[in-house]
């Protein structure tokens, strides 16, 4: 999936994913692409793009809410 940039406009496609998943429960799903959302300020890649911790709650809540696993990028900071 490619969300967009915007936050509200990543909302609204967080929300309609969180409704389709909830009708696949019990099923097995992987999910990937750009979500256009960090998880904490430290993997934002540039100072300029600052994101307060206010920013990442609804992506971190969309995480959790989903039962989602988080998997570490290996080898690299930043994809």
């Amino acid at each position: 999936m490619y969300a967009p940039c915007d936050g509200s406009a990543c909302q609204v496609i967080w929300d309609a994913l969180s409704v389709r998943l909830q009708a696949l429960r019990g099923k097995k799903v992987c999910i990937y692409g750009d979500f256009n959302a960090v998880r904490c300020r430290k993997e934002r890649k540039s100072v300029m793009d600052y994101v307060g911790v206010a920013d990442c709650a609804p992506f971190n809540h969309f995480i959790e809410e989903n039962v989602f696993l988080d998997l570490a990028l290996c080898g690299r900071k930043f994809t």
